[in-house]
């Protein structure tokens, strides 16, 4: 089974507004253009929660770990004692966010012999475009220069498709 690597936001430091601006979500049945929505067969999460911190673990916890997979969650990123960097030593997978990212360096690249996959959770066009992040696919050390590409060729959001690196 998988250890997936989570780093996110940490929890805000007087806790979460106890009232927002509204109560509820509005209800969408499909994307405009007709697309139909995602349709789980059941969420562990109620719907408006913030699952981007480390106590909202991207809504993942009970999904991995009933496929008997290990949730790793953290905010703690850097240095050599930190969470990540304990950690990342046999996680297959990482996860991180674009404006809170887990760099993984070379030196950090060689201590994950498991890796396999690195991903940022959240929005394409979001990404660090002036960074490169690097991950082990299988026995080979791949680049992925975010500068190149980050989204599909084919989102038509102004700016989405990113102009090639040097």
């Amino acid at each position: 089974m998988a250890k997936v690597l989570c780093v996110l936001y940490d929890d805000p430091i007087n806790g979460y507004p106890t009232t927002y601006a509204r109560d509820d979500l509005p209800k969408i049945d499909h994307y405009p253009g007709g697309q139909t929505l995602p349709t789980p067969k059941a969420i562990d999460f109620v719907p408006g929660t913030m699952l981007g911190s480390v106590s909202g673990e991207l809504g993942l916890r009970s999904y991995l770990e009933g496929l008997g997979h290990t949730l790793v969650v953290t905010s703690d990123k850097d240095g050599p004692d930190s969470v990540f960097e304990k950690e990342l030593v046999d996680a297959d997978i990482v996860i991180s966010q674009p404006f809170w990212p887990a760099y993984l360096t070379p030196e950090r690249i060689a201590k994950a012999q498991n890796l396999k996959m690195a991903l940022t959770a959240g929005p394409c066009r979001s990404a660090g475009r002036d960074r490169s992040q690097h991950h082990r696919g299988g026995s080979h050390l791949l680049q992925l220069d975010q500068r190149r590409r980050t989204c599909g060729d084919d989102d038509p959001r102004p700016g989405a498709q990113l102009s090639p690196g040097p």
